[in-house]
């Protein structure tokens, strides 16, 4: 929703060096992916009104790889194919919402379709790749011309039913026939004319109609595909793609897409609206998908991301900041997909990944220097970050950058954030007390402590709903289905409604699947347990007795409080959320006490007979290799550290990571009060634990500054 808060002014003048971030990320990217080495990458960035950066990354016949190699872009080739369709309606030569049959019989079941459904995936035409026909057909005869109509040939048009969002590479086959009928071109000269020529794209083609694309494009050495390693030929697939999948580009030529398509050098501002429309049942516009919106997904912006053998790119247009990133890859181990994340993280933030760096001596920079270094991009006079460092159980290292309000009051370590799901631990901690005070069954039904619910409360145990394997959607995501503004308020009588209308997603301990439903009724379930409070069990039985500052309350009046903030189109804007649960939210605290807390899980003096507990009965998240869930609190082991324990957090715009290394007894909690400096989604928690958890803490300064 659009804020209502006062804008705050954001400098002009960047302090970032945007060309020295690309180059650092690409970097780190390849260093993180040894398997890759030696392979093809490249990242663009372009802000608007200013000259383009680049990276490049690889090798090609033992050259160097240049910004003028060429790159098979997989389905970001949707993207163009769309714009071309969509430049046809401000023309007024195609009407979205009509019949597909007003243009062409050749799509099957045309007469029940709209090309706004081919664009959107909604017509419901099966995805050619997963046809076996297909797969055994471009497995055994590679140099195949692929058709149109060969691919609709695949389709049985009774069995197509529009409606429901299904992403099916045969929509922008079909996309591509009704641009062939309306200009009465090939699709290949279609798009040269209605898109590459506009905006002066002389290094992009399209291999549509079997013509190799140009001598250029990136070599590679062992792309996969329908199980075999060595793929001789890419004539059948890129026939077969065709609008859907078959452009090349370098990549200069797709950032300056992006910016063309950003600048409105393409499209009627009306017409870009449309394509995107975007909600959470349809996250895919016209052409473009909203990767807010996506699932798992670390990106902010419109885009396209694509595959095919061998290679991967990505297309991303923000119109809230102006930012158009394009990352390519010739290995299809290493997806850049992610790197499209961590590129846009650290240009909007000024961080660059932690690279350990070391001084001219190559001794050994200091904890607390390479720390300051990983946030010496963040602009003094915006919003930032707090970092706390706790090493045996002392804090060695607390320090602050940035304004907790704009203009009024900057960062200290004594600031206070809200910290979103760190709650979490807390509330299971408290659980665990009553169960080991005997007041409390974690093996009752969640209806033994929480009434008036659906039957499902009786088979759901409260220990499932700690573990995240309840099967109970996300309130959350309930009630902003249902019209909630996040800026608004929300209370938990609401969330509980809104409960009260579903049924489970799942067997009850079948799988977990994170959701904040469960840790409102746990609270609700210590509370009723309790006799008081989730907040005043907490001070009396665990804060108290630690000197831990915290309260749990979204919406108490703090003393120390930093305000959260987005940044818009050329302002911070301040947001604000009246929505009142805990338990699964709420604490109102700093890292300093954060980390502090952590020696709980190796040293508890506060719950000693519950300290096994935290760790029993744990689930495996299925989200990454050898992770799993405790009492709200995420277990992994990493690589060169051991056991990690770890959890996010993130409310209004505030976002937070807290991570704790039991074996060597260190714990990092990083606070930030605007989501653009997102410590979650470039893995900054473990690199810091690998700075601190390295030979070089010892003797190291403490700094509280």
């Amino acid at each position: 929703s659009a804020p209502t808060s006062t804008d705050v002014a954001v400098p002009t003048s960047a302090p970032v060096d945007d060309s020295a971030i690309v180059h650092a990320v690409l970097d780190a990217w390849v260093a993180d992916h040894p398997e890759s080495t030696g392979s093809a990458f490249s990242a663009g960035v372009s802000r608007a009104g200013a000259e383009p950066v680049f990276a490049v990354s690889g090798e090609r016949s033992d050259d160097p790889v240049a910004t003028n190699d060429w790159f098979r872009l997989g389905s970001v080739t949707k993207t163009y194919t769309a714009v071309a369709l969509l430049r046809l309606v401000d023309d007024g030569r195609l009407d979205l919402d009509v019949p597909l049959g007003t243009y062409t019989d050749d799509v099957p079941g045309a007469d029940r379709l709209t090309t706004r459904q081919l664009l959107t995936h909604t017509s419901g035409l099966p995805d050619y790749l997963a046809n076996p026909a297909w797969l055994e057909s471009v497995s055994t005869d590679q140099e195949r011309v692929w058709t149109a109509a060969d691919i609709f040939s695949l389709v049985d048009a009774s069995e197509v039913q529009p409606g429901a969002f299904s992403y099916s590479n045969t929509n922008y086959v079909a996309a591509g026939v009704v641009l062939e009928v309306i200009t009465g071109l090939a699709v290949r000269d279609a798009i040269q004319m209605l898109v590459l020529e506009p905006a002066g794209l002389a290094d992009t083609d399209m291999a549509s109609d079997g013509q190799d694309v140009v001598d250029g494009v990136i070599d590679v050495g062992d792309g996969t595909f329908v199980g075999t390693s060595d793929l001789d030929s890419y004539r059948a697939i890129e026939t077969s793609a065709s609008s859907a999948g078959s452009i090349s580009a370098t990549p200069g030529d797709l950032l300056a897409f992006g910016r063309a398509l950003a600048d409105g050098e393409l499209l009627t501002p009306d017409t870009f609206d449309d394509m995107l429309d975007t909600t959470a049942d349809a996250p895919y516009g016209l052409g473009i998908a909203n990767w807010e919106l996506i699932g798992g997904s670390d990106l902010v912006g419109y885009g396209n991301y694509g595959e095919i053998p061998g290679y991967s790119a990505m297309l991303l247009v923000d119109p809230s900041t102006g930012l158009v990133l394009a990352v390519t890859g010739a290995d299809d181990r290493a997806p850049v997909d992610a790197l499209a994340a961590e590129l846009q993280r650290a240009v909007l933030s000024g961080l660059a990944p932690v690279t350990h760096p070391t001084n001219s001596n190559s001794a050994p920079v200091s904890p607390d220097d390479a720390t300051r270094e990983l946030f010496a991009g963040i602009d003094p006079v915006g919003p930032g970050c707090s970092v706390a460092v706790a090493s045996d159980g002392s804090v060695v290292f607390a320090e602050a950058w940035g304004q907790a309000r704009i203009d009024a009051e900057p960062l200290t370590p004594a600031t206070v954030f809200d910290v979103g799901s760190l709650t979490k631990q807390f509330t299971a901690n408290a659980a665990l007390l009553l169960e080991a005070q005997g007041r409390l069954d974690l093996d009752a039904p969640v209806s033994s402590s929480v009434g008036d619910l659906p039957s499902w409360a009786t088979q759901v145990t409260l220990r499932q709903l700690m573990h995240h394997t309840s099967g109970i959607p996300d309130y959350v995501q309930l009630l902003l289905a249902a019209g909630a503004d996040l800026e608004g308020s929300a209370t938990t009588d609401d969330a509980l409604a809104a409960l009260r209308s579903v049924e489970l997603d799942g067997v009850p301990g079948a799988a977990f699947e994170y959701s904040n439903s469960n840790y409102l009724l746990l609270g609700l379930a210590v509370e009723a347990a309790a006799g008081e409070g989730l907040d005043s069990f907490l001070q009396r039985e665990i804060f108290g007795p630690l000197d831990f500052v915290g309260v749990v309350d979204p919406l108490a009046d703090v003393d120390g409080k930093a305000q959260s903030y987005v940044r818009g189109a050329s302002s911070w804007v301040p947001i604000n959320s009246s929505w009142s649960q805990i338990g699964d939210g709420g604490l109102q605290t700093t890292p300093t006490d954060l980390v502090e807390w952590a020696s709980q899980y190796w040293e508890p003096t506060v719950g000693a007979d519950i300290s096994a507990a935290r760790f029993a009965d744990v689930v495996s998240t299925e989200e990454a290799d050898d992770e799993a869930y405790g009492a709200g609190i995420r277990i992994s082991d990493v690589e060169g550290i051991g056991a990690v324990l770890a959890h996010t957090g993130a409310w209004e715009a505030f976002i937070s990571t807290f991570v704790i290394a039991p074996e060597q007894q260190v714990a990092i909690a990083v606070s930030c009060n605007a989501v653009e400096l997102a410590p979650v989604r470039n893995g900054l928690g473990l690199d810091l634990l690998r700075i601190w958890t390295g030979p070089e803490l010892n003797g190291s300064a403490t700094t509280t500054g």
